[in-house]
């Protein structure tokens, strides 16, 4: 399969363009693994946005208490943390506004 390389300025101009939503979501492999790349985007992403910027980890919050006072400096981040366990039940997020997969999850805004 061939892999192909966007610019983060493409990225945030079909953003605008599409007024795709409201809010940008980083999920799935991990974000926090490729945290330098997260943060060039979001950098980039609050030249010319102020949506939100939700960030879904597996992490627990005290894994990563390095990269969220790193995110702190930035308006309205969102992230959710916690591994999901599928011995737990869902539970409704107050932030997020959505059930997440088991009860240890959670989000906090920056």
């Amino acid at each position: 399969m061939e892999t192909k390389s966007i610019e983060i300025k493409d990225l945030i101009k079909n953003f605008n363009y599409n007024l795709m939503s409201e809010a940008i979501l980083f999920a799935g492999l991990e974000p926090m693994l490729q945290f330098d790349e997260v943060m060039s985007f979001i950098t980039e992403f609050r030249m010319s946005n102020s949506e939100d910027v939700v960030i879904f980890t597996g992490y627990n919050l005290e894994e990563i208490e390095d990269k969220v006072e790193i995110l702190s400096q930035f308006n309205d981040i969102i992230l959710k943390v916690g591994r999901y366990r599928p011995d737990l039940p869902s539970k409704y997020d107050e932030v997020l506004k959505i059930d997440l997969a088991s009860s240890n999850q959670y989000a906090i805004k920056l």
